[in-house]
């Protein structure tokens, strides 16, 4: 491997560290050609690779991965390994627990009117279903209001406040919102009712006016772990609120952590610490879950009853279609589905949402070819390091999904703003600055997007996010001056011009290697997900046997590949190869290749082949 120190990454692009193992000749003018990442590594210590090998009985190739994730105790590994509830820190450290706690336990003691408001993503369905499933099995008197995301918009809002008022209720408890709605807060003490903020997106420097304000990402907190979801936040209020009233937390993990676990994966937070164990905890709930709403979406998602339930099934398959609810449907109708105790309604509304998930993938592709026609009707679109469009057509539900399609293929950050719907938005056009402007952002690693967003915060009427995923309102007239300015805040943090995305090789291994014993355990490193990618693994030297396109268009190429020594050949697919390369060209070619390790059991046997991340074709 590369003898660099264990914290030093090493750009592999133009730079082979496995030379002295493959034959030299004409390799000084060898090119890479096509590769779609630029290949990086670093090399853990060693000698605390061989010990945790030793010690959990772990192949090297594994046990350096699980150095490399920054593991290097013992007792780090143990709890790593095998997740359990020593990841889970107390709620009472977190900042305002204790004053939300007590005003929760009030609510329920003096049978007051509770309204839980969440958001329409994934993450804010289930931690809304958490805490109303929590309050009605403690006797409360509580409803759920999920925003219209056309015409109410994110978060707290002045026509929420005041109906809310309207229906008499005595307390507003937030999830996965409010944070920067410091204004509406106000709102809600004039009206003499109080409110209960539970986030986890970046603050600003003036929290708003509340009873408590529970987020893990505040400026002042003690909290050990600023990475919880909105449903890890909301179910830490339950815990403290269970707590007070004698309930074990195994006993709210038993019924509320299927969707702890489905909030933190869809919602793409870093699976480390205690998320770790909350998906850990999860999943295995998931996969034998009671709950009619999550069966009939699992049914739908066509994952089979024999399947253990893992984090891709969550992101490809229940995910999407719990957001399709406040994409392009009703948002109410994910929590309603969590909920329902009437499987027959549960399949309905499963069904539905099904649907309209294909709906949101058929809008996704118009929305973004016509983005893609944007830019090349106008070039200069493409000048700025981060990208910044417009399109008063554009739905609002899914202009983020497309801006990381984009933030995906361009490598930079991107900013999609359509027209606000909202009545109150609407009101507030300017003869001069224009319409008002919804937005969603999506950032690359690296670059910080809130922080940045904050740099130009007098640009906007409102905004709110994490580093890598944001929302924003900003009149039309503005658009040219948030471009130019985020332009120049790109060039300063992440250099002039974009590079290739980088590709973490976890390993490299002789093709010998690639076994279903490694197959094995490296699952014993899962759930993988943000923070805790599947391992990628990487050979060098391979001879293409024979590829062919596979799959609508010929989008996908299948590989038939053979070690630098002649022996063994092992079979692989390359997801959308087929966009990048052509299958005769690649043919008799030796190429170095990136990929993760899948079990095939098409054959009726398990077998390994290779799921491609990149490959490059060596050119003397």
């Amino acid at each position: 491997m590369i003898a660099v120190s264990s914290d030093t990454a090493v750009s592999l692009e133009n730079f082979d560290p496995f030379s002295r193992r493959i034959p030299t000749r004409g390799r000084e003018q060898a090119l890479m050609m096509n590769s779609i990442y630029r290949w990086i590594s670093s090399d853990p210590d060693t000698n605390i690779a061989f010990h945790l090998a030793e010690k959990f009985g772990l192949t090297q190739a594994v046990s350096r991965i699980l150095v490399s994730r920054g593991v290097s105790t013992d007792e780090q590994a143990e709890i790593f390994l095998n997740p359990n509830r020593d990841s889970m820190h107390s709620p009472w450290l977190m900042q305002d627990m204790d004053k939300g706690a007590d005003r929760v336990a009030a609510a329920l003691e003096n049978h007051e009117r509770i309204l839980v408001l969440g958001d329409y993503d994934v993450d804010g369905i289930t931690g809304t279903a958490v805490l109303c499933a929590f309050l009605e099995s403690q006797g409360g008197h509580v409803r759920y209001h999920i925003p219209e995301r056309d015409t109410e918009g994110y978060g707290l809002s002045a026509e929420t406040v005041k109906k809310a008022k309207k229906s008499g209720y005595d307390l507003i408890i937030t999830v996965d919102s409010g944070v920067s709605n410091s204004k509406e807060a106000k709102l809600v003490s004039d009206a003499g009712m109080d409110l209960v903020i539970t986030d986890h997106h970046e603050p600003h420097a003036e929290l708003p006016e509340a009873v408590a304000v529970i987020d893990p990402k505040r400026e002042d907190s003690k909290y050990p772990f600023r990475e919880l979801a909105g449903v890890g936040v909301a179910f830490k209020l339950i815990e403290a609120v269970g707590e007070k009233r004698g309930i074990d937390r195994e006993e709210l993990l038993e019924k509320y952590g299927e969707f702890v676990a489905l909030g933190t994966v869809g919602d793409l937070m870093p699976l480390v610490n205690e998320n770790r164990f909350f998906v850990h905890n999860g999943l295995s709930r998931l996969t034998r879950s009671r709950n009619p709403g999550i069966y009939a979406l699992i049914e739908v998602s066509g994952i089979k009853e024999t399947d253990q339930i893992d984090t891709w099934h969550i992101s490809f398959g229940l995910a999407p279609r719990l957001n399709a609810a406040g994409r392009v449907w009703r948002p109410r109708a994910g929590v309603e589905l969590l909920l329902s105790d009437s499987p027959e309604r549960a399949r309905l509304i499963a069904r539905k949402l099904d649907q309209q998930n294909r709906n949101r993938m058929a809008e996704e592709a118009t929305i973004f070819d016509r983005a893609k026609k944007m830019m090349e009707r106008d070039p200069s679109l493409l000048d700025p390091r981060a990208l910044v469009l417009f399109d008063e057509r554009w739905p609002i539900g899914v202009v983020g999904i497309v801006a990381s399609k984009l933030m995906e293929t361009h490598n930079r950050p991107v900013l999609m703003f359509t027209l606000s719907k909202r009545p109150a938005d609407v009101e507030i056009a300017d003869d001069v600055k224009g319409r008002v402007c919804q937005g969603s952002a999506r950032s690359i690693p690296g670059f910080d997007l809130y922080e940045a967003m904050t740099e130009c915060a007098d640009l906007f009427v409102s905004y709110g996010g994490h580093a890598l995923a944001a929302g924003a309102k900003i009149y039309e007239s503005d658009l040219p001056k948030l471009r130019e300015r985020l332009d120049d805040i790109a060039k300063r943090k992440i250099g002039e011009t974009a590079e290739k995305p980088t590709l973490k090789i976890d390993v490299e291994i002789p093709l010998s290697g690639a076994t279903m014993d490694l197959l094995v355990q490296t699952r014993r490193l899962a759930p993988f997900g943000v923070g805790n990618p599947q391992p990628v693994f990487c050979t060098l030297g391979l001879t293409v046997i024979s590829c062919r396109p596979v799959g609508a268009e010929g989008k996908h190429l299948q590989f038939k590949l053979r070690a630098p020594n002649g022996a063994p050949t092992i079979d692989a697919i390359g997801f959308g190869f087929g966009d990048r390369w052509r299958s005769d060209q690649l043919e008799g070619e030796t190429l170095d290749a990136a990929y993760m390790l899948k079990e095939d059991t098409f054959t009726g046997r398990s077998r390994v082949r290779l799921q491609l991340k990149d490959i490059r074709v060596n050119k003397s």
